[in-house]
């Protein structure tokens, strides 16, 4: 007696008799094109590398991402370095002529000493080149440090690319606070009161 089978039967049935007879085991599901990790651009940092975009603002509680940036004047600043003290204000803004760019330079310049005097490091991440910067730096009499992010990977990580975004860091390296607006700088001073000071000299000399 003959069987028939159609073509795709028999191909099945080939395909098992070669796994069986290779020894291949499963490994485990295979990664989804939503799994894969995504194309670091071009011109980021390797310290950056491993960051990962996010879809949304990051939260209270999640961790600082673990960047480096250069600054207004060419140094590489880390994100360990920002939160040293007690901690810092890290205000993600997005390109110099977003009507949310101007605002967020004027908090920062005008609580800048306010800020420093309680032991936190106001900072700003901003989508330029640290040339750029530099002549925002000038241009808005800011005596912070205003990192580069000229691709705005870091941004991403913190869920905030191309908005303006308020983050409250503490030495612990976790984020206290998290907003979409420029908060009120005597409220703030209030919620960070309870970040504990692991030292009292600022990083960034003006």
């Amino acid at each position: 007696m003959s069987f028939h089978f159609p073509f795709l039967t028999r191909l099945s049935f080939l395909l098992i008799a070669f796994l069986f007879a290779t020894g291949c085991k499963a490994k485990g599901p295979l990664l989804s094109m939503d799994d894969a990790p995504p194309q670091v651009p071009a011109g980021v940092l390797p310290e950056n590398a491993e960051l990962r975009p996010r879809n949304s603002l990051l939260s209270a509680g999640g961790a600082v991402p673990a960047f480096a940036l250069p600054d207004q004047k060419g140094n590489t600043v880390s994100a360990s370095e920002i939160t040293a003290s007690k901690g810092a204000v890290i205000i993600v803004v997005p390109k110099d002529a977003s009507p949310a760019a101007r605002p967020a330079y004027a908090w920062a310049r005008d609580n800048n000493n306010l800020l420093r005097s309680r032991g936190i490091e106001p900072v700003i991440i901003a989508p330029n080149s640290p040339n750029v910067n530099s002549v925002i730096a000038m241009r808005e009499n800011l005596h912070v440090a205003v990192l580069s992010d000229a691709g705005g990977w870091v941004s991403r990580s913190f869920g905030a690319k191309d908005t303006l975004a308020v983050f409250v860091a503490g030495s612990d390296g976790r984020i206290h606070s998290a907003s979409k607006s420029l908060p009120d700088a005597a409220q703030l001073i209030m919620a960070a009161e309870t970040l504990p000071a692991q030292k009292d000299k600022s990083f960034f000399l003006p």
